[in-house]
This record gives C-alpha cells, structure tokens and sequence, in this order.
C-alpha cells in the first residue's frame, strides 16, 4: 500500500547503503568510474581545514570521503535534492529501492526527473517495460505533467500518430516507452550520433498515454509499447548529417 507521507528516514537509508556500493572502475577511460555518488576516482575534501584531493581507488581515502558524504547525505531534508545527488544512471534503480517508501507525490516528481535526466530510461536494467509502465500508471497525470503539459494532453484527439528516431532496426529499441508527436523531433534523435538511423511511426489512443512532457520542445509521450497499433515494419532510414 502507497504510504501518505514519505518515510524520508528510510529514504535516507537507502542512500546510504548506495553510497557504500563499491566503486567500479572503468580499464578504458581511467578518469572515469561507475558509483552511485561519483563518476570520477578523484575528489576534493576539506580536511582540517584544507582542500585535499582523494583517490578513491585508496581505501583511505575512500572512507574519509565516505564518511563526509554520509554526512552531507542525513541532512538532506528532501528526496528531490537527494535524488540530484545520485549519478545519473542510478537513479531509476533508487526509485525502484524506495519506492515503497515514498508519497505518490513525491513519486511522481522523482520519476519525472529521473527518467528526463537518464540518458537511455528504456534500457535500465532494473525493470522491465512492464514494471515501468506500472510505475507510470500509478502516479496521477496531474502529478506527473506541468499545468501546461496536461492543458496539452487533455486537447489531444480519441488516437494519436506518434514517431520514434532510433539508430538501429532492433525491435527492443522500436518498442519502448518513448515515443514523440513531432516527427522532426524523431529524425533527430535517429541521427544525433552522426550515424544512420530509422524513424518509425504507430497509433495509440490516448487513454493508454501516460504521460505527455513538452520539455525542451520534444512532445515526449510515454506510452506502454504493448498498447501501439500500426507499428511500420518498414522503417524510414533518415541520413547521415552534414558536418
């Protein structure tokens, strides 16, 4: 059952356990490393009143600097903020991890900037489309758009033609969440890495939309992919741009 209030003692928790996750280092980019709080393996940390740097691969070093953001971590009052903490690509896998814990309403902005912040939403590895569209389905659309996104969605007609730009023909990067109602916004994401891409278009009524952004003029629908009708087998291949 959704709690009314979020347990934010619990949230904190669960950060914290996060932030003693190991530090994963990456062998071909050595100034870069996966960890929930850190993407590099240097950090600087005022220490008896100097700024020091900290090599997070040194146990040491590792556990000032953990210890100082545990600190930094149990002050924090609201889990927004708390989430804009957490690395990028761990952020829906904290949802998942808090989510028993958290108010519908803070549910709901938290899975909003999540999934707008994350570079491939679709792919995380910690749910399934289905786990993710029961996410979506469960926070209120009022919760999840801006005043202006939902005057927007509430205008949209009974069924909508919606596009996807994807850099491959694969069917699990066809049939995902995100889809858009501009079809100019779709042949630049199919081309943004400078490679060729594809844009395929469907059908989908609108109360299987759940939910409409309009953030940076993308006319972003989430959908659930196994509502999509008349999806084109025969996919539009865009070219490669011009340099």
């Amino acid at each position: 059952m959704r709690v009314k209030s979020t347990c934010l003692n619990e949230v904190i928790e669960t950060a914290i356990l996060f932030l003693y996750l190991p530090i994963q280092p990456n062998p071909s980019f050595p100034s870069v490393v996966q960890h929930p709080f850190t993407n590099a393996p240097i950090s600087a940390l005022n220490v008896d009143g100097s700024m020091r740097m900290l090599e997070l691969m040194k146990p040491d070093d590792l556990q000032l600097w953990q210890k100082e953001m545990e600190h930094v971590i149990r002050k924090i009052t609201d889990p927004m903020l708390l989430l804009s903490r957490i690395s990028k690509g761990y952020r829906l896998a904290f949802i998942k991890y808090v989510n028993d814990y958290l108010s519908i309403e803070d549910l709901s902005k938290l899975l909003r900037f999540a999934w707008r912040s994350v570079e491939f939403p679709n792919q995380d590895p910690n749910f399934s489309h289905s786990q993710l569209c029961q996410l979506f389905k469960e926070c209120p659309k009022k919760l999840l758009m801006h005043k202006e996104e939902l005057a927007a969605y509430n205008k949209l007609p009974k069924t909508i033609h919606i596009y996807r730009g994807v850099t491959s023909g694969k069917k699990k990067d066809i049939m995902s969440l995100s889809w858009t109602t501009d079809h100019d916004m779709a042949v630049w994401f199919s081309k943004r890495f400078g490679n060729k891409g594809f844009v395929c278009e469907a059908d989908i009524a609108k109360e299987d939309i759940l939910t409409y952004w309009d953030i940076q003029g993308e006319s972003e629908v989430i959908v659930d992919p196994r509502k999509l009708q008349n999806v084109r087998e025969e996919l539009i291949e865009t070219e490669k741009p011009q340099l």
